[in-house]
């Protein structure tokens, strides 16, 4: 078969009804060339038989008797090769460790209600097992690494007292593969209705000799089956591996022959040529006497380390070549980048990423987050949601959790849809750039592209428990500040350095944001030229700050472009190029409160028409003074004291 096909092949392979056709009536046997070479032109050459190919020319459907024969022996064939093969077994370990949930996150709406689903789901994660063997992590960990060696699982849901509990079934287990099914509606334990939807899943016990026993027929409702179907008209799950099967296979083989290989060659310790061919009389290396059942001498001999053998002078000996070879690696790599690619998961993310480069290893990692992704959401869709709307929705019929308050206009219905509203949390993406993601994950925060819940989750935690974490030690802070008497900056500073503007300086305690208030004031009014130690007088601002009005409370609301702009009108207006009523307009519309704006306003245009800005680093030496400062008189001298008795 060629790119271009051969017309003159068509036209000398006529046959010879054609030939005599075209003699007869030359225009019809035109014709009729013309349709055969169209014909050759445009048909499939993929479909056409030669002597080079022969493609397939029949098919099964996907729920035959064979497919079913055929899929229960690539699950025990895909067993063996995960329980005997560590290329192979490594691929339950990628799946567990990346599509395994950490935790589920209500999100209803309302803060309070989250709690209480929060606290109950989990609690109920560590008693779901009908067994009482395993939490619900361990039964989604053990299916998640079930499904692509076997093909599928389920999970059946059972009533035990006022609980919904799980019982997780394996794939052997739904259908009898020693039963013929009786109905055209039974696919191998999968009864339909007429439409094809699922109705029932026949599930049978299995005793320790492999036989069927008690068969049970349970509601789909009730039955969450896991798998993932690549045909319209499936309904059980094949084994990932049936396309790796054969390669795998014949890797193991090779790599234990080869292992043989080595292990045989590392046994030869020397070859004798002599005259007898045989070992001397006197055996050096084993005990006197020794001989075969024949009655002849030994040829070999065995030391402590490898075997002797005796030849004679004209024999010849063959050596076995190096093993294994120098392209034995090579051969190796190659059939694993072939198990990868049936398995669709990138080669570096399932045997390691030696030797590539830095742009390889995060387009490897992206696109493994991309087969992970649609993994999640496989067993989100079929697991995950159902098993989760079920233990909600149970809780609240039983009482055991309340209904969600109803908001403004809604529904019984629409409230018990938002109770079951949530996330759930995944592991952390793979990343050989921490550092770089962090810093590219933050400038997007604050340009408003991604929300912090977006990054929390692709790191697999709750941005709103992290923040409620963040708020208790805020809280301890402040606590312990009072306690001790100082600032709480002084005990944790949550940022590089000390903030230089009213705005950024109450997000760091009431200590700082007032210290800062009166460094910006200065850098406007040129207050505080005088030395730095003016702003402290036995823990009281110096009277020529205090007469500036704080603008704190009105400033603190601006964003720093809208701060920028106040201060920048509140210059132009002390060296004389605006006048007090626009100035006050001006700020207005910067975004300040009028009453604010009027006051600053009259406080401002009563000053030296000569601003003296400040340097940032005197600001920042003024705030960090302040940090220290104490409004009693008396605790600042016993400071002082301290601190002169330590000297001495």
């Amino acid at each position: 078969m060629t790119d271009s096909p051969d017309l003159r092949q068509v036209v000398r392979s006529q046959p010879f009804f054609e030939r005599a056709i075209a003699a007869v009536a030359p225009s019809w046997g035109l014709q009729r060339m013309q349709a055969r070479v169209a014909k050759h032109l445009f048909e499939y050459q993929a479909a056409q038989s030669n002597r080079l190919f022969s493609p397939k020319t029949w098919g099964t459907p996907a729920e035959s008797s064979r497919t079913v024969r055929d899929r229960k022996v690539m699950m025990w064939e895909a067993r063996d090769l995960v329980e005997n093969f560590a290329d192979s077994f490594t691929v339950l370990g990628k799946f567990s460790n990346n599509c395994t949930p950490t935790e589920y996150s209500p999100a209803t709406g309302d803060a309070d209600y989250d709690a209480l689903v929060a606290d109950y789901f989990h609690e109920w994660c560590k008693r779901c097992d009908v067994t009482g063997r395993h939490s619900f992590r361990k039964l989604i960990q053990l299916a998640v690494e079930m499904r692509p060696v076997d093909g599928d699982c389920g999970f059946a849901t059972r009533r035990n007292r006022k609980e919904v509990k799980l019982d997780l079934i394996a794939a052997d287990r739904i259908g009898n593969p020693n039963m013929v099914a009786m109905g055209s509606n039974e696919f191998d334990g999968v009864i339909v209705n007429d439409i094809g939807a699922p109705e029932f899943f026949r599930i049978f016990k299995l005793t320790k000799e492999g036989q069927y026993t008690d068969p049970e027929d349970i509601a789909a409702r009730y039955f969450r089956h896991y798998f993932d179907p690549f045909r319209a008209d499936q309904y059980r799950g094949v084994s990932s591996f049936h396309a790796v099967i054969q390669v795998a296979r014949m890797l193991k083989d090779i790599i234990s022959a080869e292992m043989v290989g080595v292990k045989f060659a590392s046994q030869q310790a020397a070859l004798v040529f002599n005259e007898r061919a045989s070992a001397p009389t006197r055996n050096l290396f084993q005990p006197q006497g020794q001989t075969l059942p024949s009655g002849a001498q030994r040829q070999d001999e065995y030391s402590d380390m490898g075997t002797i053998k005796y030849m004679s002078t004209g024999d010849r000996v063959e050596v076995m070549p190096s093993r294994p070879g120098t392209a034995f690696q090579g051969f190796v790599d190659h059939l694993d980048e072939q198990i990868a690619r049936g398995l669709d998961i990138p080669y570096g993310v399932l045997f390691g990423t030696a030797g590539y480069k830095g742009p390889n290893v995060r387009a490897e990692f992206a696109q493994a987050d991309r087969v992970w992704e649609r993994h999640r959401g496989i067993l989100s869709d079929k697991v995950l949601d159902p098993t989760k709307d079920d233990v909600i929705l149970n809780a609240i019929a039983e009482g055991e959790l309340p209904m969600p308050p109803a908001k403004d206009g809604e529904t019984a219905v629409q409230a018990l849809r938002r109770a079951t509203r949530g996330e759930w949390r995944w592991p952390a993406k793979m990343t050989i750039d921490a550092g770089r993601e962090s810093a590219a994950n933050l400038n997007e925060h604050r340009q408003g592209i991604l929300s912090g819940q977006q990054i929390a989750a692709s790191q697999g935690y709750d941005y709103f428990a992290t923040l409620e974490q963040k708020a208790k030690a805020a809280a301890k802070i402040k606590a312990l500040s009072t306690q001790y008497g100082v600032p709480e900056t002084a005990i944790e500073l949550l940022t590089s350095s000390l903030p230089s503007t009213p705005a950024a300086a109450a997000a760091s305690g009431a200590n700082v944001g007032e210290a800062a208030s009166v460094a910006q004031a200065d850098s406007v009014t040129g207050a505080g030229g005088a030395g730095d130690s003016a702003i402290i007088a036995g823990g009281e601002l110096a009277p020529d700050i205090t007469a500036f009005p704080d603008a704190t409370p009105d400033l603190v609301p601006l964003n720093g472009a809208q701060i920028s702009a106040v201060l920048s009108i509140l210059e132009k207006l002390r060296a004389g190029d605006l006048n007090t009523e626009s100035a006050v307009a001006l700020m207005v519309s910067a975004g300040m409160a009028e009453e604010s704006a009027e006051r600053v306003a009259v406080g401002v245009s009563g000053l030296s028409p000569k601003p003296t800005k400040i340097t940032d680093a005197t600001m920042h030496r003024r705030i960090k003074t302040a940090r220290y400062s104490v409004s009693d008189s008396a605790k600042f001298n016993a400071l002082l004291s301290g601190f002169s008795a330590s000297k001495k």
